[in-house]
């Protein structure tokens, strides 16, 4: 070497530029919230019997709250929806990760994910895009439940357990996202808790 640099006295660059940056990549969150502050991030609506979702502390995955609503032994159609669209990017695919436990009546009361391109017509998120954690079973057509026919979740799972829903069709769109949980006019059960 002719130089002054550090590696056996060879030529050295001396433009030197450091640059900063948060985490990127598959687990850059693009939307997040534990229940544990505000709900200033959701909407909740509904009709039937029963309230509408509400924050409970009873049970939680997060650390001390979750979003909970009741399954009535009548009908009833409730929402817990996210504020606003959430801009999905193209790169890499979006993934959504939530857990839930939940009681209901077994194939006559249930819940469903649903996401909308305008936070007004609102489609199933499909069960094949659910790659964990996936819905239970169909709702009967019998007894009037507004999911009648739907495939959804349903009867006991006592813990929380995670579910990861793939985003990866929606790249580069805004969505907004639903929970819906619906009953028919028989039996109930105990309800459904949901950490998001």
């Amino acid at each position: 070497g002719d130089g002054a640099g550090l590696c056996a006295s060879g030529n050295e660059e001396q433009n030197l530029v450091r640059r900063l940056a948060a985490p990127g990549g598959a687990d850059a969150a693009i939307f997040a919230d534990d229940v544990e502050g505000t709900t200033a991030l959701w909407t909740v609506d509904g009709s039937g019997a029963g309230a509408n979702f509400a924050v409970s502390t009873a049970a939680a995955h997060s650390p001390t709250h979750a979003w909970f609503v009741v399954d009535p032994p009548e009908i009833s159609d409730r929402r817990l929806a996210t504020a606003a669209a959430i801009a999905l990017p193209v790169s890499p695919p979006a993934t959504l990760e939530f857990w839930h436990r939940y009681n209901f009546e077994a194939h006559y009361d249930g819940a469903v994910l649903e996401s909308s391109l305008d936070g007004t017509l609102w489609t199933d998120i499909g069960a094949a895009r659910i790659v964990a954690g996936g819905y239970t079973g169909t709702i009967s057509s019998s007894f009037q439940n507004p999911l009648a026919g739907r495939q959804a979740w349903g009867g006991d799972l006592a813990v929380f357990t995670r579910v990861e829903v793939d985003l990866t069709d929606f790249a580069g769109e805004s969505r907004w996202l639903r929970w819906r949980f619906a009953s028919d006019t028989s039996a109930s059960a105990g309800g459904d808790c949901s950490g998001v």
